[in-house]
This record gives C-alpha cells, sequence and structure tokens, in this order.
C-alpha cells in the first residue's frame, strides 16, 4: 500500500502542476461519456447545500476544522492532517489530505477490497453536497477513469468544480498502464479542476 501511498500523492502534485501550466488538451470527444450520476445518502461526511461556505460543508470543500468535525482527528504516524478514518486495505479512508488556505480540496479515498467502479463513485460523491454529480467520465485510457464533478455549491466554495481519477492495485509485475480492474477498485484522487481546458477531456491517468 506504500506505492499506492506515494501514486494518490503524486498524481495531485503532477495535475496541479501540469494544469497550471500545461498546454491545452485538443478537444476530443472519444473515450468520453456524459451520463449524470448525483450524490445521495447522507454518511458522516456527506453535505446538503447551503450557503457555499466551507465552515458549511463537511466533505470536499469544507474547512480543516469542519471537516475533522465530520472525519475525527488525523491519525497519528503520518504527516500531521494528511490522514483520516478507519483503516482500509493496507492504509485508512482518506490519505494524502493537502489542505488549501484552510480548505480541503486534496485528497485521496482509499476503498474496501471488491468495490467496484460504480459503487467506488458514489462513494466519493457521498463526501459532496447533495447537489454535485458526475456529468463526464473520460476513459480513453485502461489504466483510470477520470470524472468531473459538478456542484454549485462547491464551485460557489472553492471557486471550481473537483475531478476525481479511480485506479485499481497493480501487482508487482503489472506496467503501470494495465487495465484497471473494475471490480475492485482500490482508490480515487480528488481535487480541484485546474486544467482550463476542454471540458470532456479531464488529462491523463
Amino acid at each position: 500500500m506504500e506505492g499506492m501511498r506515494e501514486m494518490g500523492i503524486g498524481l495531485l502534485l503532477v495535475t496541479a502542476l501540469a494544469g497550471c501550466g500545461g498546454p491545452a488538451a485538443p478537444d476530443d470527444t472519444e473515450g468520453t461519456s456524459r451520463e449524470t450520476t448525483s450524490a445521495g445518502g447522507e454518511p458522516a461526511g456527506s453535505s446538503q447545500p447551503g450557503d457555499g461556505s466551507p465552515s458549511a460543508l463537511s466533505g470536499y470543500g469544507a474547512s480543516v476544522a469542519s471537516w475533522e468535525d465530520a472525519h475525527g482527528d488525523s491519525i497519528d504516524g503520518y504527516t500531521a492532517g494528511s490522514v483520516y478514518g478507519e483503516p482500509v486495505r493496507d492504509t485508512h479512508e482518506y490519505f494524502g489530505v493537502m489542505p488549501s488556505r484552510g480548505t480541503i480540496t486534496m485528497y485521496s479515498r482509499a476503498f474496501a477490497p471488491r468495490t467496484s467502479l460504480r459503487e467506488a463513485e458514489q462513494v466519493v460523491l457521498d463526501d459532496f453536497p447533495s447537489d454535485a454529480s458526475i456529468t463526464v467520465r473520460d476513459t480513453d485510457e485502461a489504466a483510470c477513469e477520470i470524472v468531473m464533478i459538478e456542484s454549485r455549491t462547491i464551485e460557489k466554495a472553492t471557486g471550481s468544480n473537483a475531478t476525481a481519477a479511480f485506479f485499481s492495485d497493480l501487482g508487482p509485475d503489472q506496467p503501470l498502464d494495465a487495465p484497471m480492474n473494475t471490480s475492485d477498485v482500490s482508490y480515487a484522487s480528488i481535487l480541484p479542476d485546474f486544467r482550463g481546458g476542454p471540458r470532456n477531456d479531464l488529462g491523463d491517468c
């Protein structure tokens, strides 16, 4: 799981850097779908639409204080404020948590073994306000699925929508571009939509 932890954090950092200065991707709709999946249920980390203030949210887009009210204190033994939740696989539910200006907008979410891709999408959505939905699925690479999550509440709170990239754990002999196992998704990395490029091309794995 150490490799998974490094990959999740690396994805967040690389995507942030690429989005801030990289060239826009071509407008290519191949491998992209525009199905919509909405946030549902009310688990401990979910949020209802409100005034768009980070203090009114408890999951993605929340202030650090609101996040910790919902998820508990960070786990000892890691960088302070970076790992939260119950043990999952060889890590915890939330790892690689990186606040920006006191707001939680970058983290990775680990899933229990044998979590399907659609189940994993719903778990991620459960940390968003109830007005959030998956509006674009970019599946042009076999190694991952990247989705756009749109929410007026989140856009008001953070200034942008969000993206989430879903991965399955790789075996020791598998190449990095090995196809994702959609019946056993290991984790997702969630971060703001930095791209500024075509709406239907959400980047690379």
